[in-house]
Parts: C-alpha cells; structure tokens; sequence
C-alpha cells in the first residue's frame, strides 16, 4: 500500500514537472538586420510598452507593482526611445504611442492574439467526379450471324463533366483554454449542383431476307462477353432477344449525380506568437504578426447525400416483308440514394506570412451508408408494354470519405479574407445507379454499394470576421 503510494506520489510529481516545462516561456530569437521586437510582458497581454516619462507623446502610467521578468535567453529587447516615432501601416503617427500603433499587426490587423468572434466564409467550388464500372450496354452487329460485334455505348460514355457548387462556413468563437488554444464551433454545407450528361448512337438497317428489315444495335439481354485468348472481352450474340432492346435503331443513356454536405465542427486552434516592433531604415517603428507555422485540429459530425440516376432508352422498328410494321421501345431507368452519417477527424497546417499564408489541410471519418435503389424495366410496344419489372432494395453497410486539399489565403482587409484551395475527396462503399444494371430476362432485387466516388477541383472564396 504504501509502495502504491509513493508510485502516485512520484507519478504525479513528474506531470507537474512536465506541465511546468512545457508551459513556460520560450527563448526570444535574436532580431534581424535593421529590426527590433519587445517580447515583454505587456506586449505578450496585448498592450504595447509606453514609452520612457517626459518623452515626446508619452502618456502618464502607474508603474508595475515588480519588474518584468528576465528574458529566458538573447540581447535585451529594443524599445522605441525617448521621441521615437511611429508607423501605424496606413499614415505617419505623431510621436511613439501605443495607441498609435494599434492593437494588431500594422500590415494586415492580424497577429494580435485575439480571435474573431464570429466567420462566414461563401464561395464557389468547381469540382470534377470519376465515372463508374465499366458496363457494356449497346453492341452493333453489322449481320445476321451474330458472333461477333462492336460495342457503342456503356456505363461511361455519359461522363459528366465538371458541375459548380456552392459552398458556406459559419463559424463561432465559445472559449480558451489553459494551453492557450482557442474553440470555435462551425457550420460547414456545400452542394445544390448536378452532374448530367448523355449519349446516343444511331445504327443501321440490315436485312432479315424473306423476313425484312430491321436494326443492327443490341443490348446487354442478348449479348454476352466471351474472353478471347488475349484474354479481352467479345461480344457474341447468344443471349435472349428482347423486343425493344434488342434489333434496335437508336439507343441512348442519360446519367446525372447530385451531392449535398453537411458538417457540424469544433476546432481548436493555438494562438500564435506575440507581435513585434520592427524599427524600418527610416527610423519609424511598426507593429507587426511573426510569420511561422499554425496548426489546427478539427472534430465532428457528417452527413453526405448522393443521389444519382441512370436511364437507358432504346428505339426499335421492325419491318417484315409481310403486315404492318412494329414500333417497340425498351427503358430502363435507376435511382440510386447514398446517406452516409458518421464522425471525422482532420488537421490543418498553415504557414503565415502576414498577409498571405499557405497550407494542406485534410479530415478523415468512419460513416454509416443507408442506401437504396429503385430500377423499372419495361420493353414492347410503345403505348402497351408487354414486358414490366420493378427491383428495390435497400441495406445499410460501412463507408469511409477522406479529403485532402491545399489552400492559399490573402487577407485584403483585416476582417476579409480571399481563399483559393485545391480538394480531393475519396468516397467508398456507394452505391452508383449505372453499377445497378442487370441484363438478365429474370432480375433478383439486389444493391450493389461497393462503387468508389472520387471528386476533386478548384474552390474560390471570401471569409468575412468580426
């Protein structure tokens, strides 16, 4: 019992010794050529030192209750002297005084340790996404044997192309901890695109003899993929023929997608270093941020929506020799839903130089996907169908999204702010609607959830804070 007491009392006195090392102070780095900076106490609480009594300009002030701490290590800080004067970024100040100065940096009205109270962010995102499997859907054969064909369409020649999106964060500051780092809490949406796009093939008439005319294109019920011995896939036409699909003039398929984002957010931040004062050849003083390296780390809650849809259109005339002539149509259409909730983690790392800083920033998160999807077939006759199937199911399974992305800032203004970044982002376990298909005379209701949605481009925006 007593060795027990001792471990804790030893294990304890250790984290105290830890902590207060962690915490104190570090060594002021010496000042460039032509430069000074004060790292005093007032400065580090924000308020800049007054100058000696009597000097030009000076403001009378009751002297500290003890002196200010010795500096860990360096020369001894420079302060502005006796009728110093000083820059304040923007016109020529009277002689040194602090309020003259300002709080904040004088280039850019950062640095000065106190974080906005509330940010809004808006702007726009061009963003590009990755196409499906590979499913072969249209197959032209120029004859009647049917052994070997020419694909036209699959599951990606509607390969939608770049879409904008909007995007907004709303951010708020709610406390600050005894590390001195400050948390925020932020909105974060972005979404109300569409991705969309189509193709079409127009085939030819070839001749049945004695049985007439008809066209050459055929789909995925009738034809089959047969390795060769290069191992690539043939299409050979041993399947069942499908009125409507099958023996077709025209085919087409239309392929849209539409993401929407949700994110509710903590952040921490660490402040960064003091200001300093930096003395210009002309002899004037000036408050400035230190540039360096920032890092903030990021927690919380997401939701994502992807919903997409697929539709397959074919065009069939068949002309016998003999009656009138039959007109079938064939569609088959998917809608396919993704919503993946789960937490995330991420960090970001800036590198500040007072008005502009750069960095990668990247988040990272498990996620429940409930996904479901809905498929109609139907092929014959345009006005009277004579072959219908309906397939749903649904099922939820594990997801993951990870992002990445590089970003520059600018600051015009010290409440504004212009963002440009680069982004990827990496969803598996989706369920995308062309992944759906099945050319089977007699479909099961299935979900296939195992695609992978990459997206990735550019985002341009403005943060306002206050």
């Amino acid at each position: 019992m007593v060795r027990k007491a001792f471990a804790y009392l030893v294990l304890a006195l250790l984290v105290h010794v830890i902590e207060s090392w962690a915490e104190r102070p570090a060594a002021a780095a010496a000042p460039a050529a032509g430069e000074a900076w004060a790292t005093s106490d007032a400065l580090a609480a924000e308020e800049l030192p007054l100058p000696p009594p009597g000097a030009a300009g000076a403001r009378q002030a009751v002297p500290p209750a003890a002196p200010p701490p010795a500096f860990p290590s360096g020369p001894e800080p420079v302060m502005p002297p006796p009728g110093a004067l000083a820059d304040n970024g923007i016109m020529d100040a009277a002689p040194w005084d602090p309020a003259a100065v300002g709080p904040c940096c004088s280039a850019c009205g950062g640095g000065c340790r106190v974080p906005p109270d509330w940010y809004v962010e808006q702007g726009v995102r061009f963003m590009g996404r990755s196409r499906p499997r590979d499913i072969g859907i249209t197959y032209e054969f120029e004859n009647e044997l049917g052994f070997v064909g020419a694909e036209r369409l699959n599951s990606r020649s509607a390969s939608p192309d770049v879409s904008a999106m909007w995007y907004m964060t709303i951010g708020h500051y709610f406390a600050h901890d005894c590390h001195d780092r400050d948390h925020f809490v932020e909105f974060t949406f972005y979404g109300l695109n569409n991705w969309t796009d189509e193709a079409s093939f127009a085939g030819q008439r070839i001749s049945d003899g004695a049985d007439g005319t008809h066209g050459d294109l055929y789909s995925g019920f009738s034809v089959y993929q047969v390795l060769n011995n290069l191992n690539q896939g043939v299409p050979i036409q041993t399947g069942t023929i499908v009125p409507g699909f099958d023996r077709a003039d025209f085919q087409s398929t239309y392929y849209a997608s539409f993401l929407n984002n949700y994110e509710l957010n903590g952040r921490i931040t660490p402040r960064g270093r003091p200001d300093r004062l930096v003395l210009y050849p002309n002899g004037k003083w000036r408050r400035e941020c230190q540039p360096g390296m920032q890092m903030s780390y990021l927690y919380g809650v997401r939701f994502l929506q992807l919903n997409e849809t697929f539709r397959y259109h074919s065009e069939a005339r068949i002309s016998p020799a003999e009656g009138p002539e039959e007109i079938n149509t064939g569609d088959y259409d998917i809608v396919a839903h993704n919503n993946l909730l789960g937490i995330q983690v991420g960090a970001e790392m800036i590198f500040r130089q007072c008005r502009w800083s750069w960095g990668i920033r990247s988040k990272i998160g498990p996620y429940i996907n409930f996904a479901d999807q809905v498929s109609d077939i139907t092929a014959g006759p345009a006005l009277a169908p004579t072959w219908n199937r309906r397939l749903a199911y649904s099922k939820h399974e594990a997801a993951m999204i990870g992002e990445v992305g590089f970003e520059a800032t600018y600051k015009f203004r010290p409440n504004l702010m212009g963002r440009a970044s680069y982004d990827f982002m990496w969803v598996p376990g989706v369920a995308l609607a062309p992944e759906q298909l099945q050319f089977n005379t007699d479909p099961v209701n299935r979900l296939n959830n195992n695609g992978l949605a990459f997206f990735h481009g550019l985002s341009l925006g403005l943060e306002w804070m206050w």
